[in-house]
């Protein structure tokens, strides 16, 4: 995925909310890169990774959790004492 399909994907998913994508290229000094992508939507946290398919992932999972399977908890029957 490149910048700009990156930034059509975003608009759709932000539905008219603002937001917010960056690409960045970080070059130290053994010449080694690293790149980060980040993309936002008014209401979640910054997405950041070092690619645009994991960064939409992470916003996805805050837009739309995984929902939560309802746990039996029986109670407990026996009173323990404290002397």
């Amino acid at each position: 995925m490149n910048f700009l399909q990156a930034k059509r994907k975003l608009k759709k998913l932000a539905k008219g909310e603002y937001h917010f994508l960056s690409y960045s290229i970080t070059e130290y000094d053994n010449s080694t890169l690293s790149q980060e992508c980040t993309v936002y939507v008014d209401g979640y946290n910054h997405s950041p990774a070092s690619n645009w398919v994991d960064a939409f992932e992470g916003l996805q999972e805050q837009i739309n959790p995984p929902k939560l399977k309802p746990v039996n908890i029986e109670p407990i029957e026996e009173v323990v004492k404290v002397k």
